[in-house]
């Protein structure tokens, strides 16, 4: 015994069956593509991250190199007017400022720009006070031996001007005549 509508079933099963297979497509392409544009987000977002952490590391390394650079030139200055080579140790310092300006300059990525360059302007600043300072203590040195020689000669000029006068005192004795 057949059924009667064995065409009808048939057309519904094969479009029960496609439908599931279009549904079941659909339900995995969208499970794949939930999953693979995370992946590549994660792969993107690493790879930025290296990059930032590249670029930490780096602000890092010339944090490092400009502070040491910056505490070498400040021992100096702290100690160049006691040298006797001041002339020598300041071309040095401006030497060093120089390549801290030139570090600063040839990085990119620095975050802090600013700052460090206030610093640089700032040492400098400060090796010129020094220079100026050392001119002026060497003309007060000056004025100091000039102030010394004259208080000496006018020491001297005063006991030649006493000894005139005993002179003078013994000679008007001596011929009798009295100022």
């Amino acid at each position: 015994m057949q059924p009667l509508n064995k065409d009808d079933r048939k057309k519904a099963f094969w479009t029960f069956v496609w439908l599931l297979l279009v549904s079941i497509i659909l339900i995995l392409t969208t499970i794949y593509f939930s999953v693979k544009i995370p992946f590549n987000q994660n792969d993107e977002l690493i790879k930025t991250n290296e990059r930032e952490n590249d670029i930490k590391v780096k602000e890092h390394t010339l944090s490092d190199n400009f502070y040491s650079k910056m505490l070498s030139i400040t021992n100096r200055l702290d100690s160049i007017n006691s040298s006797p080579r001041a002339e020598l140790i300041e071309s040095q310092v401006k030497d060093d400022i120089e390549a801290l300006s030139k570090m600063v300059g040839e990085t990119d990525t620095l975050y802090n720009r600013p700052f460090y360059n206030t610093i640089i302007l700032t040492l400098d600043d400060y090796n010129r006070a020094k220079a100026i300072l050392r001119v002026q203590a060497q003309k007060g040195a000056a004025q100091d031996n000039l102030q010394d020689l004259v208080s000496t000669k006018d020491k001297e000029l005063n006991a030649a001007r006493d000894s005139v006068r005993a002179l003078l005192m013994q000679i008007s004795k001596l011929t009798g005549i009295t100022n």
